[in-house]
């Protein structure tokens, strides 16, 4: 019966990334806490049949699980026309994670902030004040971190634990490669506000790694060798009870299964040389399928349909949630959806108009092409709203918001 719980824990703990050399220093470790015979030999030759039975049933398991995902995301082969959204290499249809049902935090950061000004929206640690700024990006904002700190999301009662026992996170950024680029440490509590309580180890994050503890998982580099940049990175992380996936852009990197792990928020720590830039960082609760909240709600809220007004496409990550939404579609083709679309980037309302018709056409366009029948959807461009540092429904300035018709 032991033998059956350590090969359970087997199939959670390690990833299809991970090395042969973690997997058979676990199954050493495991099996020296439930063997009784204490030499060295017995030992290892239990380690050796445990760790053979394991990595035999290791690909079973992980092909049973891509195909749970698979059933329960509503995986299917998708057309994707590129005259509707951004090119790139990254597969974002293929990205198995939704944001957490009930958002808790949401920073784009929004256009009422203050060039070269601190964030309103986070705590900066008390070292490296006046090493992060708000920056113009196009006609977005972002924040620019330079140097080593810790900044963390300002959430009321941010000293207390505020993360439920499901929960998600995700942020993107940008780092200019060179040879003193450094990490970026995501640690699971608030390391301004809050104690460790035993979360020591961080989440260790560059554009071609992730690491947790013993599970490293590599990435393809995406760097403009003219200018040394790379793309803008998409991180998101789902913990639910014990059990966190990690992601970079459309891959998953890190799984891993730990119930003694009690995330109370999150922070992230940085050595920023050359600086940093950060954005659209989203914490949420009780992540479900959007499948589930359509079922449930009538509503699912998506906040990573942006329209990219240089390229006058919709940007990559769209596909994300796109994707999802028109296999639900074409797998249920009785149903039909009032799509609406926000856009707010611009202050001129003449401008925001065109520019607000222009993704909501896209966004139809793109539904459709993907195999959406034309009378599944009602597309229409919902406004401008003017986010401000009150206003609890800023968090809709770039939304699109799906419905379904009863």
């Amino acid at each position: 019966m032991r033998l059956t719980t350590l090969l359970l824990l087997l199939l959670f703990s390690i990833n299809s990334f991970s090395q042969f050399g973690s997997l058979k220093k676990f199954v050493t470790d495991k099996t020296k806490k439930t063997v009784t015979e204490k030499s060295e030999e017995h030992v290892e030759k239990q380690a050796d049949k445990a760790m053979n039975k394991a990595s035999l049933e290791l690909d079973t398991a992980f092909a049973d699980l891509e195909a749970w995902e698979d059933e329960k995301f509503g995986f299917v082969e998708l057309e994707i026309d590129k005259r509707y959204v951004n090119s790139s290499d990254i597969m974002w249809q293929n990205l198995r994670f939704v944001t957490g049902e009930e958002i808790s935090y949401y920073d784009r950061p929004f256009n009422y902030e203050k060039k070269h000004k601190q964030p309103v929206h986070w705590n900066i640690g008390s070292d490296n004040k006046g090493q992060v700024e708000i920056s113009d990006y196009g006609i977005g904002k972002v924040i620019a971190a330079a140097g080593p700190g810790i900044i963390s999301p300002k959430i009321e009662s941010n000293a207390k634990d505020y993360l439920s026992n499901s929960f998600t996170v995700e942020f993107d950024f940008l780092m200019q490669l060179n040879p003193y680029s450094k990490p970026i440490n995501l640690y699971l509590y608030d390391k301004i506000t809050q104690d460790a309580n035993g979360l020591i180890d961080p989440i260790i994050i560059t554009t071609t790694s992730i690491k947790y503890k013993d599970s490293v998982a590599k990435y393809p580099s995406l760097v403009d060798s003219e200018s040394a940049m790379g793309n803008w990175y998409r991180v998101s992380l789902s913990f639910d009870n014990g059990l966190m996936k990690v992601y970079l852009n459309e891959r998953e990197m890190i799984v891993y299964k730990d119930e003694t792990i009690n995330p109370t928020g999150v922070c992230l720590d940085y050595n920023a040389v050359p600086p940093i830039n950060f954005k659209t960082f989203v914490v949420a609760q009780n992540p479900k399928t959007i499948y589930d909240q359509l079922m449930e709600k009538d509503k699912y809220v998506s906040l990573n349909i942006d329209y990219d007004i240089e390229t006058e496409r919709l940007s990559g990550i769209s596909l994300s949630d796109l994707s999802k939404v028109a296999v639900i579609l074409i797998k249920n083709p009785e149903m039909k959806m009032d799509v609406e679309v926000y856009f707010s980037k611009i202050s001129n309302h003449n401008e925001t108009e065109f520019v607000g018709q222009e993704k909501t056409k896209m966004v139809n366009d793109m539904l459709i092409s993907m195999g959406v029948e034309e009378d599944q959807i009602t597309t229409k461009y919902k406004g401008k709203i003017m986010a401000s540092e009150i206003n609890p429904k800023s968090r809709l300035s770039e939304a699109v918001v799906f419905k379904v018709k009863k």
